[in-house]
């Protein structure tokens, strides 16, 4: 259960940093396209953290 909420928590963090990505190259040219995360994509990322949170408070209870 510890290994499944390190994995998780190393998840959300990694998602979060797509947050902030605004350009990706779009050839070798040199060129760069403006890009942006959608509602989607922020809509899964918060699934992800409330079953990680799910996860913490569940491991909670088993501890006890």
């Amino acid at each position: 259960m510890k290994t499944q909420i390190k994995l998780s928590g190393a998840a959300i963090v990694l998602g979060l940093f797509a947050i902030g990505i605004r350009e990706l190259p779009e050839n070798a040219g040199g060129k760069n396209m403006e890009v942006y995360v959608g509602f989607g994509y922020i809509t899964w990322m918060i699934s992800f953290i409330y079953l990680f949170l799910d996860q913490v408070k569940e491991l909670k209870v088993l501890s006890k």
